[in-house]
């Protein structure tokens, strides 16, 4: 009985899915005919606007990041390496180049830097990189359809709309479209490579197949994620082509992609005379991973690249090395790096075989609660906000007046002390409030009592404080305290302050090789306004949304060795108007509603399983072939070396393919029952009317 269930199961979603039996030697099915043009193009282009409509809304929330320094990883290395093409002209093979040692020239390809002299030329500092953002943004949108049009070559095509239209919706995708690194950018190269192999597998033409694998290399320019691909690729084609043509096929393929790179392994081996294919960087990713995950620090690995320059000099015996990661001796430096990682691995090959695991089960991860260390926090990005964010320049005309004060000795009184260990007195005579936090490390501490403010409006607080130990964030919150409109950081004991929230990684560039060109009026305190005892005013830029009541909140900020402590003054707040694109609250609610329920760890991740399971179930062993080449091809790579969220995304545009898939059943499987329950209906209906009419 049971057996004959799961056939009849498999049955239907044979007829689902689109499976067509064959006699073909190269598989058990062909694929069926693809949808007409015009459905796709139309399609196509719906789920375009949508995902560019929700990575422009996505770049409007992390317009204070940018402003402030953060996700600006291309003043790092990348503006770095456009320059010295600037400076020794040619963007690949340099006209005048001395090898001194300076292998700062390998740590990536060289085709984002190209990307940034093409739109910048030599005015590379002083913007938020606009133009740039817009080809990410563009390009990755673009990419979700290209997931539309590659199910619709396996898949019918519902299930290929609903496909596309995860992708456009994912808030991973479109967060890491507007970081500033060629992560998404070498996404739809490889998704043209993956279309094209289907192409060339339905119609075998050889130059569809070395198309394929010149997008490839294309990708490669970008970053060197997908070095070893094209084997993976050539496989997929060995195995799903005809018999006579896979060596000839497969062969075109590698070739194509190695033909693409040539040029960059040409260059390094000129340069630097040492055969480097793409980048150099694989010693540092090494051991920064092993130590990620040896929280005993037995192996003695550094963790980042200040420590890598320590242990650079320790290693070598050579001070020098302390100074610069790539020069001198950089090339040697490197391989010495990735010698010693590769030595831990030897000697504890059963604990690598578990990092390994570890980060192939990261890369399956999305939003989720709860705190994670690096790398593993990367894969939890913001939804985008239920209403527009504080998204203007932080200036502050001196006739301005502020819509809100209050005294220290106002905020005391009327205030609220939240944790019991917290300790708050009035000193200087009622001029600052002194504040101690307890051992927490992001609980709130004290909040103010409710400030009455415009819904939908930007405002600024400015806040005289010092900074005693620890630190300590200062946030405007909603009046229950659950919704935080805006946070700044009470740093040190030297009263340093900032209003960013965090640093920006810098993948590895050296530290005085980045200018973070921000705008000092927002990232920056007013340094100069100094009130009693040295203290100094930082500025919080926050919108009220739905407020109308908002309330100061002072909090821990991060586990401290020392209970914090900070000194404040007399707050003020003014206001700078209406918060613009308010309308954009009704498309962003319910974006926000399907993001926060649909791509979260515990909701994605069985509908991914579940439809490769019932791919497999319905006997499209081809589809899942092509599907999970390049989810299968990442995780083996990754799960090796290094690794953060946005170095595998690529694995994601596939995956949710196979999540559509379990969707589409289920819709399949419920309107299947709807039907069946109005025949069965009808049919009671029908019965029901024949009875009376013999019983007259």
């Amino acid at each position: 009985m049971l057996l004959k269930q799961l056939s009849l199961a498999r049955a239907w979603l044979s007829h689902q899915l689109g499976v067509v039996p064959s006699s073909s030697l190269a598989g058990r099915f062909t694929f069926l005919p693809g949808a007409p043009f015009t459905h796709r193009l139309i399609a196509g282009a719906v789920i375009f606007f949508v995902a560019l409509g929700i990575r422009i809304l996505i770049w409007q929330d992390i317009q204070p990041d940018l402003r402030n320094g953060n996700l600006a990883v291309i003043d790092g290395q990348y503006k770095t390496e456009a320059r010295r093409m600037q400076a020794e002209g040619g963007l690949v093979f340099p006209r005048e180049h001395k090898d001194t040692g300076d292998a700062q020239m390998l740590m990536h390809p060289p085709g984002y830097s190209i990307l940034l002299v093409a739109l910048y030329g030599e005015d590379l500092t002083g913007h938020f990189y606009e133009s740039l953002r817009w080809v990410q943004v563009i390009l990755d949108s673009f990419a979700t359809a290209l997931v539309l049009v590659i199910a619709a070559e396996l898949l019918p095509f519902g299930l290929a709309v609903v496909a596309g239209s995860i992708a456009a919706l994912s808030p991973h995708l479109a967060f890491y479209s507007t970081y500033g690194t060629p992560d998404s950018l070498s996404v739809p190269p490889i998704l043209l490579s993956v279309y094209l192999v289907i192409r060339a597998i339905k119609r075998p033409r050889l130059v569809t197949v070395a198309a394929a694998g010149a997008m490839v290399g294309l990708s490669c320019w970008l970053r060197a994620n997908a070095l070893l691909l094209a084997p993976v690729l050539a496989v997929v084609v060995w195995l799903l082509v005809e018999r006579s043509k896979r060596l000839r096929y497969a062969f075109a393929l590698v070739c194509a992609t190695i033909t693409v790179i040539a040029p960059i392994t040409i260059r390094n081996w000129m340069v630097f005379h040492t055969f480097v294919p793409l980048s150099l960087a694989s010693g540092v990713n090494l051991v920064e991973g092993i130590a990620n995950y040896d929280k005993e620090d037995r192996f003695g690995m550094p963790k980042d690249h200040r420590a890598i320059l320590k242990k650079d000099a320790e290693w070598h015996g050579r001070p020098d090395y302390a100074f610069k990661t790539w020069r001198p001796d950089g090339i040697k430096r490197d391989r010495e790096r990735f010698a010693r990682g590769l030595a831990v691995i030897r000697s504890n090959p059963g604990w690598f075989l578990g990092v390994m695991i570890r980060r192939a089960a990261f890369m399956f991860k999305y939003n989720s609660s709860g705190q994670k260390d690096w790398p593993e926090n990367t894969a939890t990005v913001r939804s985008i906000s239920s209403r527009p964010l504080f998204n203007r320049p932080l200036l502050l005309s001196s006739d301005i007046h502020p819509v809100w004060s209050s005294s220290a000795i106002d905020l005391m009184t009327n205030g609220e002390v939240i944790s019991r260990q917290a300790k708050v007195a009035i000193i200087d005579g009622g001029e600052a409030l002194r504040i101690v936090g307890d051992g927490s490390d992001f609980q709130d501490q004290f909040a103010a009592a409710p400030i009455a403010l415009e819904k939908d409006s930007d405002y600024v607080l400015t806040l005289p404080v010092k900074g005693e130990r620890g630190s300590i964030a200062v946030k405007l919150t909603s009046a229950d305290r659950r919704i935080s409109l805006g946070a700044g950081i009470i740093n040190e004991a030297d009263g340093e302050t900032k209003t960013s929230e965090g640093e920006p990684e810098l993948d590895n560039a050296d530290e005085d090789e980045t200018d973070n060109a921000v705008d000092s009026t927002s990232q920056q305190p007013n340094n100069e306004i100094r009130g009693i005892r040295g203290l100094r005013s930082i500025r919080v830029p926050f919108s009220t949304g739905a407020n109308s009541d908002v309330r100061l909140v002072l909090s821990n900020n991060g586990a401290a060795s020392n209970l914090p402590a900070a000194l404040l003054g007399s707050p003020e707040v003014f206001a700078l108007g209406p918060t613009p694109y308010a309308w954009t609250r009704y498309p962003r609610a319910l974006i926000r509603g399907l993001q926060r329920n649909l791509f979260t760890t515990t909701a994605m991740l069985p509908l991914v399983i579940a439809g490769i399971g019932l791919l497999a179930l319905a006997g499209h062993g081809r589809a899942l072939l092509i599907l999970l080449a390049v989810p299968v091809y990442y995780v083996g790579a990754h799960s090796v070396l290094y690794t953060e969220y946005r170095y595998i995304i690529a694995i994601h545009y596939f995956l949710f393919i196979a999540a559509a898939t379990t969707v589409y059943c289920a819709g399949a499987a419920v309107w299947r029952g709807s039907n069946a329950r109005i025949a069965l209906r009808a049919w009671q209906k029908t019965r029901a009317r024949s009875s009376g009419a013999s019983g007259n």
